[in-house]
């Protein structure tokens, strides 16, 4: 609609091994289901590719994203990440989940 701005973005998870080496990428992809709520409400959901992006549209203003109870990650579904909406447009946003391990 009108109010609402694209958005799009990569969800990544990590580390993804106790130990990671240096100058070698420890996150990977957080392929899951995904709400984004404002103030404890559902605006909408989403689900990112096997490359964790997404593509959503919504009005700007602050949201949390919240992985879904199934995603690998450790409080999945309890868990979130802000995520700030501004105009005209909000490209290329990254957002990271902890796995837990250690």
């Amino acid at each position: 609609s009108a109010d609402t701005v694209p958005v799009d973005g990569t969800i990544l998870r990590g580390p993804l091994q106790p130990v990671c080496q240096v100058g070698q990428s420890c996150d990977g992809p957080l392929v899951a289901d995904f709400v984004v709520a404002r103030n404890g409400r559902r605006i909408l959901t989403f689900r990112t590719d096997a490359a964790g992006r997404f593509t959503i549209a919504l009005a700007p203003g602050s949201y949390q994203v919240i992985p879904s109870v199934d995603a690998p990650i450790i409080g999945a579904g309890t868990v979130s990440q802000p995520l700030t909406v501004m105009a005209p447009e909000t490209r290329g946003v990254t957002l990271q989940f902890d796995t837990g391990i250690r």
